[in-house]
This record gives structure tokens, C-alpha cells and sequence, in this order.
């Protein structure tokens, strides 16, 4: 009688757990909110948006996120106001801030690093180095991140 075998492919190994890191972006443009909170889920952050400076601080506070991105330019309390109010607080002094702006002069970059800016990018920014910043200012493995499940026109696949 003949033997028969079966085979049967293990599972892989599951993947350790990683929290999904939070981002809390406060920008006013509906465009750029859009798209950058898109971008960031698809790359599995956990993303909370904020269209104005004090709904932003109140948001940080409340549950303090991995990592904030920062446009300086928001209506009423503007970004520089944002930063330096985050910077001081105990609760959120130790969060990350990006500022992503298109106040990209000289001076903008200066005023907002001396108030505790971590990383000052200037509008547009190609996708993968906006990943690859956050990635490294809030020291996340490379597990932690999603495989993109979409291409960016311009962008390479690999």
C-alpha cells in the first residue's frame, strides 16, 4: 500500500508586535491634509488631523502623538505660536515636531528652530523622504511601517 504524504506549507512567523506609531498633522489646507494623511495611513501610521493651531495643541495634549507635523501657516494661532507652546509643555515637550511648510525662507527656519522645531522641510517634499524623516525622528523599526499598497507617480515600486 502505498504512503501517501501531504504537505502542507507552515505559516510564516508572525511578525512581532509593533504599536502603530501616531501622527498628529495639523495643516489648514484641505489638499495637503488630504494627501498627507493618506499617505501616512496607507504606510500604516495611525494619523489625527487638526486644521487649526488650538484644536492641534488640544489634540497633542489630550493623547500625545509619536510625532507632530507642523505647517507654520494656519489661520489664527499660527505654527511658530504651536511649536513653542508644545516645546514648553511637560506633556508634549518630548513629542517630535516636523515642520512642513511652504515658509521656507531663511529666516522662517531659524525662527522655528529656536523654538524647538526638530526638522524643518520645505513644501513640496517627495513622499519617500517624508517617510524616511519620520521614520528615522521617531526611531521606528522598518517592521513597523506597511508596504505601500499604492505607487506614487515618480516613485519606484521597490
Amino acid at each position: 500500500m502505498p504512503l501517501y504524504w501531504s504537505w502542507v506549507p507552515s505559516s510564516p512567523a508572525p511578525r512581532p508586535a509593533v504599536p502603530t506609531p501616531k501622527v498628529l498633522l495639523i495643516e489648514d489646507d484641505e489638499a495637503s491634509q488630504y494627501i498627507y494623511g493618506t499617505l501616512l495611513r496607507r504606510h500604516g501610521f495611525d494619523v489625527r488631523s487638526a486644521r487649526f493651531g488650538g484644536a492641534g495643541l488640544d489634540a497633542a495634549r489630550a493623547d500625545p502623538p509619536d510625532v507632530v507635523l507642523l505647517d507654520l501657516g494656519l489661520p489664527g494661532v499660527d505654527g511658530f505660536h504651536v511649536l513653542r507652546e508644545l516645546k514648553g509643555d511637560p506633556a508634549t515637550c518630548h513629542v517630535p515636531v516636523v515642520v512642513i511648510t511652504v515658509h521656507a525662507f531663511e529666516h522662517d527656519r531659524e525662527r522655528a528652530m529656536a523654538a524647538g522645531c526638530d526638522v524643518f522641510l520645505a513644501k513640496p517634499l517627495p513622499p519617500s523622504e517624508l517617510l524616511a524623516i519620520l521614520r528615522r525622528t521617531i526611531a521606528l523599526p522598518l517592521a513597523a511601517l506597511r508596504e505601500p499598497s499604492f505607487v506614487v507617480p515618480g516613485e519606484s515600486a521597490a
